[in-house]
């Protein structure tokens, strides 16, 4: 059972809220079937669902469970359902059998929920008659709309966000494990072997035609290295100076005679030509210019990539790309990089946990020096 403690919502009000509903919803599913998972599960389970709603970096952690949960059920037809901006992360995957899109309102900037329309797509998901339902984030609104409402008979998952109540298998694990191993975790609890398994994102022929073509356009080859810097994160309190990403781009250009190349989504254009505009050197702004999988297949041919903690940052670590990672609210045990070769850079300023939404005086992000940083880059690239 989770306890006050044990939940991991940092905002307090929002925390007191969801444990008085799970304490009453505790009580009102004390005699609920609990346990469902058994030995049969291996041969009774024809149709599974994977879950996971929220953001791309979230999902691209996902994705190291997918192969290991295919070998366990080579001919259950295996569904995963995110949301429209995570999709592309896993097209391509030889190991699903249908990408489900649903954009969960709690999780995108909308500010009003159609609850009708919830509920209305939880039937639509319970005429797939699915047999097990794995939910991956702990999300009270997650697991109800999408495994309980739909009436899945295993529903397997977290109670971290609240709702564990309504799972038929609620498992507890280590709270400070990384995010990869702790989905990993809930293939254990299946006694499925996981041991080794990474993320993994599939490119197609059609990604890397694309990734030459920008390579020669924008005349990307041409240095000793290439690298892709990431300036921008979903939560602004995870963001480097943006001065700071000029300095060292420009010392990555001048010192190692390397190529740069910014990355972004379209909303990114503007702050990456503003931080163009203070840098000395030259490099190229690929902000909104490509896709996510034409991203991932950049990275395949980059030497270094330098970002904030980010979706593309998780990207980045599953194509296995030598990656410098600068962290400020979020702990990097849980939240870093998985590649072979990554540095982290983070200061400790004593307020984990944090909700991430103001920072005291300095930030976290700016007691991380351009000094440090362009060092890291510098030590990875020659001994590398």
């Amino acid at each position: 059972m989770i306890l006050f403690s044990n939940l991991e919502i940092y905002n307090r009000k929002k925390r007191f809220v969801v444990f008085f509903i799970d304490l009453i919803g505790r009580l009102l599913f004390l005699f609920a079937p609990r346990n469902r998972v058994k030995e049969s599960i291996f041969k009774d389970v024809k149709k599974i669902l994977l879950i996971r709603m929220d953001y791309i970096g979230d999902v691209v952690m996902t994705t190291a469970v997918i192969k290991p949960l295919r070998k366990a059920f080579p001919n259950a037809k295996i569904s995963f359902l995110c949301s429209p901006w995570s999709k592309e992360i896993l097209e391509g995957n030889p190991f699903i059998d249908e990408i489900i899109i649903h954009e969960a309102p709690w999780h995108s900037k909308k500010k009003k929920v159609d609850w009708l329309k919830e509920w209305r797509f939880s039937k639509e998901l319970k005429q797939k008659n699915f047999d097990l339902a794995i939910e991956f984030r702990g999300d009270v609104r997650d697991i109800f709309f999408y495994s309980y409402l739909p009436h899945i008979p295993i529903r397997v998952g977290y109670g971290r966000g609240g709702g564990g109540y309504l799972l038929t298998d609620e498992v507890v694990t280590n709270i400070d494990l990384h995010w990869i191993r702790r989905n990993l975790a809930l293939l254990e609890y299946l006694k499925i072997p996981v041991e080794g398994e990474k993320p993994k994102v599939f490119c197609s022929d059609k990604d890397r035609k694309a990734t030459r073509e920008t390579i020669k356009s924008y005349d990307l080859s041409g240095g000793k290295y290439l690298i892709g810097v990431q300036s921008m994160a979903r939560v602004q309190t995870r963001e480097w100076l943006e001065e700071r990403f000029a300095e060292v781009a420009d010392r990555c250009v001048r010192e190692l005679g390397a190529r740069v190349y910014f990355t972004g989504g379209p909303k990114d254009v503007e702050k990456v030509a503003r931080i163009q505009g203070t840098m000395k050197e030259k490099s190229v702004n690929l902000a909104g210019k490509l896709s996510l999988k034409e991203e991932a297949a950049l990275f395949e041919k980059t030497d270094l990539f330098l970002s904030n903690e980010t979706g593309l940052m998780h990207l980045a670590s599953a194509m296995n790309v030598p990656l410098v990672a600068l962290f400020g609210p979020q702990l990097p045990s849980r939240f870093g990089p998985f590649s072979d070769e990554h540095t982290v850079i983070w200061h400790n300023c004593g307020c984990w946990p944090s909700d991430q939404t103001k920072c005291r005086e300095p930030s976290c992000m700016e007691l991380i020096s351009v000094d440090e940083v362009y060092e890291a880059m510098r030590r990875m690239l020659e001994e590398g």
